[in-house]
């Protein structure tokens, strides 16, 4: 088990996931995910707060997120949190924060109540499917 670098969150896909395969061969599949929590304030109201977390899976895992999972999902990822910082086209120094999939599990997909996705896909997996794959750290693209 690896505690030093880990973390496991709960949350909704924001938008369907991006998929794409890379020169070498390699897939991957990017997709943020929203993780909310609601408490009471000082004033007795309800408050909402979400947090948006950038995800990225690689190779087979990256391949069944993208078949499988569709915005607003709720879905349980477990990772490592990964730190990047570069430079753009116009010389402006960035840095992004990123969770590196390892396992990934629908919970659920979104209530009867919502739209249907517009588009048809595989079904989702099962509640009690999930997938696991060991990520390299030097294949991070984005």
């Amino acid at each position: 088990m690896r505690l030093r670098n880990s973390i496991s969150l709960i949350g909704r896909l924001g938008k369907d996931p991006e998929h794409r395969t890379l020169q070498s061969g390699a897939e991957v599949c990017k997709f943020s995910l929203a993780t909310s929590e609601r408490y009471t304030n000082k004033q007795g109201e309800q408050v909402e707060e979400t947090q948006w977390h950038t995800c990225v899976a690689w190779r087979k895992l990256a391949a069944i997120i993208a078949q499988h999972a569709k915005k607003g999902m709720e879905v349980a990822v477990r990772g490592k949190m990964t730190y990047r910082n570069w430079e753009d086209n116009d010389g402006n120094k960035r840095f992004s924060a990123e969770v590196v999939a390892e396992d990934f599990l629908i919970l659920s997909p979104r209530s009867e109540q919502s739209k249907p996705a517009q588009h048809t896909a595989a079904p989702a997996a099962k509640p009690t499917e999930a997938v696991k794959e060991k990520q390299d750290d030097n294949d991070i693209p984005f």
